[in-house]
């Protein structure tokens, strides 16, 4: 891709955001002679085996936030003596900030999962697009079947004169998600953060305020790398941005990939 003035409106930078940016270097390498390994049964399946692990892990991820963040919901309620089972158990106050650190990792981990679940399904849909296939994840169903589910929520046309009615039903549904999203990171950012103001300063421990700083500083790192990960990229209006013909020796299988090549020749 050509990073010209034609393609700059304001002549100076070509902005693209940092998924875009990915997907574009994808699309330029499996346009080049090396782009038959990404079509590759073995790399299909690969990419498959990645985003069912990248799915699962978010999964987790997901649970531990609610999870931990409802634990330090009703800490108030276990704080003290706690009978369980017949077993008498002490909980003191410091388990409170012990419990931020715990839901903020949490929540540094989701950010982490949610961004690679993110790219990955980006590079799905870029090699799908590229050979003209907009529906890719079909083509893969025998390697993953993977929130299919949500297929059942995205709107559909109703008739051929349907844009004005294809529009209020795509702005409701990402209405719906938006309000989820928000929700679901409002929860435990807002608990840990009355859990501090409901403290009192001057009673707090040495221990109990640095974990509170750590919790506050792992929320604030979590923040930053959505912000980071939303930011545009700027390219000079001269020059290219990726090789649209990348130099790949002809033994690149054995050094690059020895077991790939070791396959193929079986």
């Amino acid at each position: 891709m050509k990073v010209d003035e034609g393609h700059d409106k304001k002549g100076k930078f070509f902005k693209l955001g940092l998924i875009d940016r990915l997907a574009l270097t994808l699309e330029n390498y499996s346009s080049s002679k090396f782009g038959d390994r990404f079509y590759s049964e073995a790399f299909l399946e690969g990419l498959c085996e990645r985003r069912n692990e990248s799915h699962a892990f978010t999964g987790k991820a997901t649970g531990g936030v609610v999870v931990s963040t409802t634990l330090l919901a009703f800490f108030d309620k276990l704080e003290g003596t706690t009978t369980f089972m017949g077993l008498t158990f002490s909980i003191p106050e410091l388990g409170a900030f012990a419990l931020c650190v715990l839901v903020a990792s949490n929540f540094l981990v989701l950010t982490f999962a949610m961004i690679d679940q993110l790219i990955l399904d980006r590079f799905i849909y870029t090699l799908g697009a590229k050979i003209g296939v907009h529906q890719f994840e079909l083509v893969l169903l025998n390697f993953t079947a993977k929130n299919l589910w949500s297929t059942a929520l995205m709107p559909k046309y109703s008739g051929l004169a349907s844009e004005r009615t294809q529009t209020v039903l795509q702005g409701v549904v990402v209405a719906f998600y938006l309000t989820l999203g928000l929700t679901f990171i409002a929860f435990p950012v807002s608990v840990v953060f009355s859990t501090f103001l409901s403290a009192d300063i001057k009673e707090l421990s040495l221990v109990a305020m640095a974990l509170g700083v750590i919790s506050l500083t792992i929320f604030v790192l979590s923040f930053f790398l959505v912000i980071v990960f939303s930011l545009n990229y700027k390219f000079r209006s001269s020059g290219v941005s990726e090789p649209s013909q990348p130099f790949v020796p002809e033994n690149y299988l054995e050094i690059g990939a020895p077991m790939l090549g070791v396959a193929e020749e079986k």
